[in-house]
């Protein structure tokens, strides 16, 4: 397997990637509308989580998965994601009450929904966990995409992209609605946004970039102070394409429709430079690295899945009962005590049940806090 190192600088990534996620869905309720980042989309961080899914996968499991070690492995996937969705859903029905069909309940229940492109469906609920069910989906194309990587890297990640491009274009060609919350039609986010097949280059690209980050001699190391300002390079790409990257190259490009520019400017484009950051990153070397790799942040992207999946929830419970300029700050504080809660008592101890129940056959190269 190699040397076993732990990536920490990429579990402190992930608070920052759900704390982006996290922001757009407060922007213009609990804090000041999000305006000033007109022709970008903090909702990237979704994609960021897709590729440094990727990454982190492919690092822990270096080999091609025979067909025992990948039931395995996708039972372990599941030990992992379930009991805090499963939570996050009791806690979503116990605030909100259950109303709706038992196939929306059952899709969600099974993280299915993402497979149906009906907005009432995939957004039926907890509505971030479509981004889990969609996860799923790359965890069981996992094996597969990793045995092709090993055959022929260009060929697979193009075929991926393609893949997207051709979920652009069925969205275009049946002229397919926007999002609508009641409607019990197909929409084009259904086609470009949730639906696996359109998201599977972004986690694919994540495991590219750790291919290349394993077959590279790393005893070479850079300076401090390069090594840091590489770093910082790396990670303005990714804010720009946050922030300015919609507005600046939009006009240029060819017409794609609202499914191809959504596509575009949330899958295509962050996935990328999301997958360089997270290459630099990983090697551990800059000032930047190691101040995600410290203890207290490393600990903020532990619990950043939960974060992720409780934080709609508690914006609405502040939104309705407190008011003025305590809002924000009763919101932050409720999120972040609200997530080390889900984590110790639910994701820890749920993972160590489950896990110990499985033969142990298929060891991974080094387990990272937080979700994968």
């Amino acid at each position: 397997m190699g040397q076993r190192r732990h990536l920490g600088a990429l579990t402190g990534l992930r608070f920052f990637a759900a704390a982006a996620i996290v922001i757009h869905h407060i922007s213009g309720r609990l804090m000041p509308s999000d305006a000033w980042n007109e022709g970008g989309s903090l909702a990237q961080g979704v994609s960021i989580f897709f590729v440094l899914s990727g990454f982190i996968l492919t690092y822990q499991y270096r080999t091609v998965l025979g067909f025992r070690e990948a039931g395995q492995f996708i039972y372990a996937r599941a030990a992992k994601v379930f009991p805090s969705h499963l939570a996050a859903l009791g806690i979503w029905f116990f605030v909100f009450g259950y109303e709706g069909s038992m196939v929306n309940l059952l899709a969600n229940l099974l993280l299915l929904q993402s497979w149906v492109p009906v907005g009432s469906t995939y957004f039926a609920y907890n509505s971030v966990s479509w981004s889990l069910s969609t996860e799923m989906a790359f965890y069981a194309a996992f094996p597969v995409l990793l045995y092709g990587l090993r055959l022929q890297k260009a060929a697979t990640l193009g075929s991926m992209l393609l893949l997207g491009a051709l979920c652009v274009w069925a969205a275009n060609a049946t002229k397919l609605p926007g999002y609508a919350p009641s409607s019990t039609s197909v929409d084009y986010l259904g086609i470009v946004m949730v639906n696996p097949l359109a998201r599977l280059f972004e986690f694919t690209c994540g495991m590219m970039a750790c291919t290349v980050f394993l077959s590279r001699d790393r005893r070479t190391t850079r300076g401090l102070w390069s090594a840091t300002a590489l770093e910082f390079l790396a990670g303005a790409l990714v804010l720009f394409n946050l922030t300015l990257a919609g507005a600046l190259l939009f006009p240029y490009l060819p017409e794609w429709g609202a499914a191809g520019s959504f596509w575009f400017g949330n899958s295509l484009a962050p996935a990328v430079p999301a997958a360089l950051l997270i290459y630099i990153l990983a090697r551990g070397e800059g000032v930047v690295s190691r101040v995600l790799a410290s203890r207290p942040v490393r600990y903020l992207g532990a619990t950043s899945f939960a974060l992720y999946l409780l934080h709609p929830v508690i914006a609405y419970l502040v939104e309705t009962n407190v008011y003025g300029s305590w809002a924000l700050p009763v919101f932050v504080l409720a999120s972040l005590a609200a997530s080390a809660l889900l984590h110790e008592c639910v994701e820890l101890p749920a993972q160590r049940f489950l896990r110990a129940r499985r033969v142990p056959s298929l060891t991974p190269a080094v387990v990272p806090e937080g979700r994968a």
